[in-house]
């Protein structure tokens, strides 16, 4: 069946009484006086050619629109399970976190920080920064780690890598460690420089 035709052979009444003629239909559908040359149109073409479109809001009709809004209640926030902090304790940012990890002094992080600054690749099992999770590329060329005072901080975050391939684990084993006391992690070339905690 034609649209179209059906809709011009069915009679439409305005909602004030009367049928509907067809700029008010326009009306009604979003669209009035919509005109693509000069012979529709009173007001002047410009360069031959005039096209003006006005849009109104009219009667929302429930055939049309059934979607309706959901609630956006407490229920909803807890199920999207977003995490919480308190705002009179101090925050580590994950950039904060990782120049500790990288620092040739300090307590290092615990494995909880460990955790929330990493992300692995589910394709080739690397660690990447999570601030960087967006610029890996599987693919990409090896960190140098074993070049002589490798900056960790500064591969894993350097703006100038495009293609972030991350640390593979053997890497991540070579470069890092744990205290036997703390049980921090920090890199392994400065663990005897590590202001342990116990």
């Amino acid at each position: 069946m034609n649209t179209a035709s059906a809709m011009e052979d069915t009679p439409m009444s305005h909602p004030q009484g009367g049928p509907i003629t067809e700029s008010q239909d326009a009306v009604l559908h979003g669209a009035e006086g919509f005109t693509a040359g000069p012979e529709d149109s009173d007001d002047e073409p410009v360069d031959g050619f005039h096209v003006v479109f006005t849009f109104t809001l009219g009667p929302i009709s429930p055939e049309r629109h059934s979607v309706q809004a959901g609630l956006f209640d407490e229920a909803f926030l807890v199920a999207c399970n977003i995490g919480r902090f308190h705002p009179n304790q101090d925050v580590d940012s994950s950039l904060d976190l990782l120049f500790r990890l990288g620092s040739d002094l300090g307590d290092g992080i615990t494995q909880a920080q460990f955790g929330e600054i990493f992300q692995q690749c589910a394709s080739c099992h690397n660690l990447i920064f999570v601030n960087k999770s967006h610029t890996h590329r599987c693919d990409a060329p090896a960190l140098l780690t074993e070049v002589p005072r490798f900056d960790l901080t500064a591969a894993l975050n350097s703006s100038a890598c495009i293609e972030n391939p991350g640390l593979s684990l053997p890497a991540a084993r070579q470069l890092l460690t744990r205290c036997s006391l703390c049980e921090r992690i920090c890199r392994r070339d400065s663990i005897t420089y590590h202001d342990c905690l116990e």
